[in-house]
């Protein structure tokens, strides 16, 4: 048997299970209502290999190159922008996309409401490479939950969080 034909050890990105971690802000208890998502990649958007080619934007349609995804507080009644950079990967999941987490909350309680951190939940076995970090734990993506809808994201660099003013408020 060549070195070729060993196979190749099947990571389990999720035996210990979900595990939760703190990510203070200050919204972190706060109602938030998604508003935007919006994320550009840094790099070529499409290469091709064999022609020797990459496509990317100019720079007038560019970004600052990170996702930013922003909120309404409702208790502060103000615009919330969280920035991520250094992306590796980001979904948008409705509250039916969140079960595992919830379930796993209750015997492990997560240790803020709003945003907090996890890892070993189904996303890291469907996508381990998304996960891994070179060490022998799987990284923690980022989440900011609301009623409907939570964003999750992996990245290497600790997000920022602004408040960017009042939110504009009509009568319904």
């Amino acid at each position: 048997m060549s070195h070729t034909d060993t196979p190749l050890p099947v990571l389990d990105l999720t035996a210990k299970g979900v595990e939760f971690a703190a990510w203070h802000t200050e919204v972190e208890s706060d109602e938030l209502w998604l508003a935007r998502v919006a994320y550009e990649e840094a790099g070529p958007l499409v290469t091709l290999v064999r022609e020797g080619l990459g496509f990317s934007l100019p720079e007038t349609c560019r970004q600052d190159h990170r996702l930013e995804a922003t909120f309404i507080s409702i208790e502060r009644q103000a615009v919330i922008r969280f920035g991520f950079d250094a992306v590796v990967a980001y979904r948008v999941l409705d509250e039916n996309g969140l079960t595992e987490l919830w379930e796993a909350s209750s015997s492990t309680p997560r240790p803020t409401g709003t945003t907090f951190r996890a890892r070993g939940h189904r996303w890291a076995a469907e996508s381990p490479l998304v996960f891994l970090d070179g060490g022998d734990m799987p990284r923690f993506s980022y989440f900011v939950v609301t009623a409907f809808l939570c964003l999750e994201v992996v990245c290497y660099d600790p997000p920022s969080v602004a408040t960017l003013g009042p939110a504009l408020v009509t009568a319904a």
